[in-house]
């Protein structure tokens, strides 16, 4: 990207946008600003899971969920950006074909089925100015 010109900066909190009609210079937190053309703000999601908290299960930056996208309620299931799965602590994909997968193995248990939830690599794109990436896998493996 940088051969294209394009000076990229990452984890600055930006208090202000200025510029009119279009962006000219950014403010950061840190009392410093910066020129710019384009502010990109990549700020992930947030699951709302105060009602399955309120009702009394486990729940960290989302609804806790076994193998079986099972809550800590027998009966109980969730899916997609509101789950945890326990394999993975505090992660929380949220991304669709991970949803639709969950989804689905939370309704084949919730109709009596034994499915089990296996994450797997999920495939990220990125098309922009001339530039085309494709990342897939672990970046950082385990044993």
């Amino acid at each position: 990207m940088s051969g294209l010109g394009l000076q990229l900066e990452f984890g600055h909190e930006v208090v202000v946008a200025q510029g009119s009609p279009a962006l000219e210079r950014v403010g950061l937190a840190d009392g410093s600003s910066r020129d710019a053309d384009l502010l990109l703000v990549a700020a992930g999601i947030v699951p709302n899971a105060a009602l399955a908290q309120a009702a009394g299960l486990d729940t960290g930056r989302g609804i806790i969920v076994d193998e079986r996208m099972q809550t800590t309620a027998a009966g109980v299931f969730a899916a997609g950006d509101a789950a945890e799965w326990r394999g993975a602590p505090g992660q929380v994909p949220g991304l669709w074909t991970v949803a639709v997968e969950q989804g689905r193995i939370a309704a084949m248990n919730a109709l009596g089925g034994n499915e089990r939830y296996a994450a797997a690599p999920q495939p990220t794109a990125l098309k922009v100015a001339g530039v085309d990436l494709l990342s897939v896998g672990q970046f950082q493996p385990g044993d």
